[in-house]
């Protein structure tokens, strides 16, 4: 955003005294005709990077205008976010974003957007090939962002190897159940580290049950049900479930990976704790009554969010939101 005030001024002097000081401060860029070229890549990389990590962890940022985004590929301006409780893709945190324009689901397309915004910002630095420039930040972003989400998922999911093809799918339908399921999306993610490859389908589905509905949420039928109102979201959720459990089952089955490293790598790659909007909207009235005690114990739990954390399990720090205390965003933010 601070290159686009130059670039819409058409101060090529000041664009160029700004990106300098950025480079010389930050960056270890080689003098020469491609250093600016050299950011924009660097910068696409790291936001694409970025990207990945917040839907892996189901992390809203709610307001991705482009003054929002850092060349360090840091999340920053805090604004009404949140994490996803049910999961949803259409999620926003934002109240006042009606179009779902920053919702969970399409946040890995405005910070593609964002990145060509920026090339487009730089063109008197990079040369006067627009579309040559935005090109080059959108197939850098692509890389980046699915190279990292694939690593994410992998992780995720407790395997050796990603299958692309294979392991796309594999994801999709899990997520697709999920929603099926209005599927808490920390838990969901962290439960299914206790599937073991020796379960059946049955068992398996039982492992994750705990995060279904997990804020009095029913099922759900999807589109791709059709148009039969007879058909019960239970019954179909069981069956999706079922199929799923046993596609997984075989793929790690296939994979072989040790059961003690493949949990550790999966506890690794999803956390048990993050800081749920009930948790945070809680510690601010507290904090408002002078009490900081919770606000202590919620920075406490979240600066080891991977561990188990016995105590702050017992104390509901894992559990998902009451449903009736489900909202975008924090509060006072929102």
């Amino acid at each position: 955003g601070s290159l686009e005030l130059p670039a819409a001024r058409k101060d090529e002097h000041l664009m160029r005294a700004i990106l300098d000081n950025t480079i010389n401060a930050h960056f270890e860029l080689p003098e020469g005709a491609e250093r600016y070229g050299a950011f924009l890549d660097e910068v696409v990389a790291s936001t694409g990077a970025l990207a990945a990590r917040w839907q892996s962890v189901g992390f809203v940022h709610g307001v991705l205008n482009t003054d929002n985004c850092s060349v360090h590929g840091l999340t920053i301006d805090y604004g009404p976010f949140a994490f996803l409780e049910a999961f949803d893709p259409n999620f926003t945190p934002n109240s006042s974003d009606s179009t779902r324009r920053y919702a969970f689901g399409a946040q890995a397309n405005i910070m593609a957007e964002n990145c060509a915004r920026l090339a487009m910002a730089l063109e008197p630095l990079l040369g006067p090939d627009l579309q040559a420039n935005i090109a080059r930040a959108s197939e850098g972003f692509a890389a980046s962002f699915y190279d990292a989400w694939q690593g994410e998922l992998r992780r995720k999911l407790g395997l050796a190897e990603f299958d692309e093809e294979r392991d796309d799918a594999l994801s999709v339908g899990l997520f697709t159940l999920m929603a099926r399921a209005r599927a808490d999306h920390t838990n969901t993610w962290r439960l299914l580290a206790d599937v073991d490859s020796s379960m059946s389908p049955a068992e398996a589905l039982e492992a994750i049950r705990p995060a279904f509905g997990a804020h009095g949420l029913e099922p759900v039928a999807l589109e791709s049900d059709g148009d039969d109102e007879s058909q019960d979201p239970a019954a179909l959720l069981e069956d999706a479930g079922r199929l799923w459990m046993a596609q997984y089952l075989e793929r790690l089955r296939e994979d072989a990976m040790p059961d003690g490293e493949r949990v550790a790598m999966m506890h690794a790659a999803s956390p048990k704790y993050v800081p749920r909007n009930h948790l945070m909207q809680a510690a601010i009235t507290a904090a408002e009554n002078d009490d900081t005690g919770p606000l202590e114990r919620l920075m406490e739990v979240m600066l080891r969010p991977y561990d188990e954390q016995p105590d702050a399990e017992a104390q509901g720090f894992a559990s998902p939101t009451p449903r009736e205390q489900l909202r975008p965003g924090v509060v006072m933010l929102s």
